[in-house]
């Protein structure tokens, strides 16, 4: 099955190219079955594809990876963690997140002031932001975290 798929894509590759006699993929099979033939062509093709989701908008999300692919308790267990590995470099920083009004979550008013000048985490904001559910999960067990390290100082 993988063999005939590169020999298209080699077809394709060879049309896009602008060759104007591209062989069939059956006349590719010993070609396709060579492994540098079949990284080169990967890697020529993988180029215009990455830019072209690139550009339809397709991209990773801002933040910490788990934000995409973790349950509710895996980001916050990461946020935690994060948090603690921050304050033990002596790094601490604060996340915003939410939606239209995005601020430090999980930080009570009257200690908003320990945050303040603290650098941000890139987390998605905004009200359509894809993962920004997931984001507000994450500040805020990262924020009760470095808040009770800020305190026991």
């Amino acid at each position: 099955m993988r063999i005939p798929i590169l020999s298209l894509l080699i077809c394709l590759a060879l049309a896009a190219t602008g060759c104007r006699t591209t062989p069939s993929p059956d006349a590719l099979q010993p070609l396709a079955a060579n492994e540098a033939v079949q990284a080169a062509t990967l890697s020529i093709l993988a180029l215009p594809i990455a830019a072209s989701l690139y550009m339809a908008g397709v991209r990773p999300p801002k933040g910490p990876p788990i934000l995409a692919t973790g349950s509710e308790a895996e980001i916050q267990a990461a946020g935690v963690a994060d948090a603690r590995a921050d304050a033990a470099k002596g790094r601490p920083r604060v996340c915003h997140a939410g939606g239209y009004a995005a601020g430090p979550v999980g930080v009570p008013p009257e200690h908003l002031y320990l945050v303040k000048a603290l650098p941000k985490v890139s987390l998605p904001v905004g009200c359509t932001a894809p993962f920004a559910r997931q984001a507000v999960l994450y500040a805020e067990a990262y924020n009760k975290e470095i808040l009770q390290h800020l305190l026991h100082q």
